[in-house]
């Protein structure tokens, strides 16, 4: 099981400061305290600011060897499947012109 004990995000009280300090401008008051009031239960991630449930944590944390296994298995798949086939692709397409070009010049 993970620690979650050193997880913490931002409340909206802290969001709507950086807002604000960000674009420069001001939310009304009423406004302020109606998103307060909805977003009771919920952070905000420090760096993308993604709004997660406080008691969900748990169950959406992915451990950090998780999420590198994932960016590792994109630039494989780039690296062996995907130029590869774009490749295959290309060329059999090249193959495709020049056949069909060259039919039509026996034909004429």
């Amino acid at each position: 099981d993970q620690d979650t004990t050193t997880i913490k995000g931002i409340s909206m009280k802290q969001y709507i400061e950086i807002f604000e300090d960000k674009h420069r401008t001001k939310l009304h008051k009423e406004d302020k305290i109606l998103l307060k009031h909805l977003t009771v239960d919920t952070l905000f991630c420090d760096y993308c600011y993604q709004p997660y449930l406080e008691k969900d944590v748990d169950q959406k944390l992915m451990a950090p060897f998780r999420v590198l296994l994932d960016y590792i298995s994109c630039f494989v798949f780039l690296g062996t499947a995907w130029i590869p086939l774009v490749l295959f692709f290309a060329l059999m397409s090249l193959i495709e012109l020049l056949t069909s070009t060259y039919e039509d010049s026996i034909s004429s």
